[in-house]
C-alpha cells in the first residue's frame, strides 16, 4: 500500500512572508506531495554489472498544478567504479514523457535530459557553478542558466520535483547497507566499494533549494522560498 512519504513540517499558513523567507527552505512548504511505494530493500536489486536498481510509482501532487502519476527507475554505479547515479522518470500524466536525471561524483555534475538534448549543472571546488560550461555564482544563477535550455524550461515540473525527492535522498547503497565506512566492515581489494555516497543535493544544496523553488513559482506558496537565495 502507498505511504504518504513528506519531506518537511508545513509551515503555519499565520507566519508571514518575510518570517518564513528567513529560514531555511522546507520543500513541503511550498504545497510539494509526494505519495509513493516506499523503496525498501527488499526491492533493490543487484543487477549482473554490480550496479544497485529500484523502482517506484509515485503519485506527485503540486498546489496549482494539479495531482500526475509518475515511475521512477533509480540505478546507482559501485563507487569503486565511479559511483554514477541515474534515475529515469516518466510522467504519465504528461503524455509519457521521460526524462532522465544522472550524477557523476567524478566530476561533480548532474545532467538533466530529454528527447533532443540535455543541460547540466557542474559544482566548482569554490561552491559556485557552471551550467552547460557558462559560469553561475550560485543557486539563483544556475536557474537563470537553466531556462535558457528548453530542456529545462519544456519538462514537466513534477518530474523535476520527483527528481528533487530523489537528489535528498541517500544513494541505494547507503538505503541498504548498515552503517560503514571503512575497509573494515566493508571489505577490501578490488571489490570494495567503499563508503556510500551522500545524497546530491547535499553538494549542490542551494542549486537544488532554486531549481524546487522555481518548480513551484506559480503556486500561492511561492513567497515561502528564501528570499535572500532563490528570489
Amino acid at each position: 500500500m502507498a505511504s504518504l512519504l513528506s519531506l518537511g513540517v508545513l509551515v503555519d499558513r499565520a507566519e508571514s512572508a518575510p518570517a518564513a523567507a528567513s529560514r531555511k527552505l522546507r520543500v513541503s512548504e511550498l504545497g510539494l506531495e509526494i505519495q509513493a511505494t516506499s523503496t525498501t530493500p527488499s526491492r533493490v536489486s543487484r543487477l549482473a554489472n554490480g550496479n544497485l536498481r529500484a523502482s517506484e510509482k509515485a503519485v506527485v501532487s503540486v498546489k496549482g498544478r494539479g495531482i500526475h502519476n509518475l515511475s521512477g527507475v533509480v540505478e546507482d554505479e559501485p563507487v569503486a567504479r565511479g559511483g554514477r547515479q541515474k534515475a529515469v522518470i516518466t510522467d504519465h500524466d504528461a503524455g509519457g514523457e521521460t526524462m532522465t536525471f544522472t550524477y557523476d561524483p567524478r566530476v561533480h555534475r548532474v545532467t538533466f535530459a530529454r528527447a533532443g538534448g540535455s543541460v547540466s549543472i557542474v559544482r566548482n571546488p569554490d561552491h559556485s557553478y557552471a551550467v552547460n560550461g557558462v559560469p553561475a555564482a550560485n543557486g539563483k544563477a544556475v536557474v537563470a542558466l537553466l531556462k535558457r535550455s528548453p530542456v529545462y524550461s519544456g519538462a514537466s515540473s513534477h518530474s523535476v520535483l520527483l527528481a528533487h525527492r530523489y537528489a535528498t535522498r541517500p544513494s541505494l547503497a547507503a538505503r541498504t547497507s548498515p552503517t560503514c565506512a571503512s575497509e573494515a566492515c566493508m571489505g577490501s581489494g578490488p571489490n570494495w566499494e567503499g563508503p556510500p555516497l551522500p545524497a546530491v543535493c547535499t553538494l549542490f544544496e542551494d542549486a537544488c533549494d532554486c531549481i524546487a523553488c522555481d518548480q513551484m513559482r506559480q503556486t500561492d506558496d511561492w513567497w515561502k522560498c528564501p528570499a535572500e537565495v532563490c528570489n
